[in-house]
């Protein structure tokens, strides 16, 4: 189970988990905590984060994409 968002290059997200005690994030890339329900995420380019969850010493895995897409050019003639 997991999710997945969009964000424009350059804009941040804020990633929100729940049903267990602690949360560890990985990888570390753009993210501003690798633990607790809530981290803001910055990646320059879409990515995967997985998330473990533990509640009285069970452990459960889910994932978030972070689809990130790109600013266009705009150009006057």
């Amino acid at each position: 189970m997991g999710g997945s968002v969009s964000i424009c290059q350059g804009n941040s997200v804020l990633l929100t988990v729940s049903g267990a005690d602690q949360y560890n994030w990985s990888p570390p890339t753009a993210l501003n905590s690798l633990t607790g329900s809530s981290v803001l995420a910055n990646p320059s380019s879409t990515i995967n984060y997985t998330i473990v969850g533990n509640k009285n010493g069970c452990n459960e895995k889910i994932s978030i994409d972070v689809h990130v897409k790109m600013i266009p050019v705009v150009n006057v003639p």
